[in-house]
């Protein structure tokens, strides 16, 4: 155990803030788009309650790991704006919302 410590603790130590700057960076996002679709859902506009229904729906019964290998690797074959860490944060931040 002490062979992996020593060796790997670098890389345990990378993996583990960007895990923590996805989750933040998400989460930040999530709220925004969770408020604002929650706004849709109460709104007396029938076609804005319509939408958060509808996003609602799709992003709840979607798996968020087929979500990320779509906007991972079928996003930049559309726009090439889109790096990695900036796909899967849109990916969890699209799930968080819902």
């Amino acid at each position: 155990m002490g062979v992996i410590w020593e060796n790997y603790l670098d890389d345990f130590v990378q993996g583990t803030l960007l895990t923590l700057g996805l989750t933040a960076a998400s989460f930040v996002l999530a709220a925004v788009i969770g408020t604002a679709i929650a706004a849709f859902r109460i709104s007396p506009i029938v076609p804005l309650r319509t939408f958060g229904l509808i996003y609602v729906e799709i992003f709840r019964n979607v798996p968020l790991m087929s979500l990320i290998i779509l906007v991972v690797y079928a996003l930049p074959e559309v726009s090439n704006m889109l790096d990695y860490v900036p796909a899967v944060i849109l990916a969890l931040s699209l799930v968080g919302g819902a």
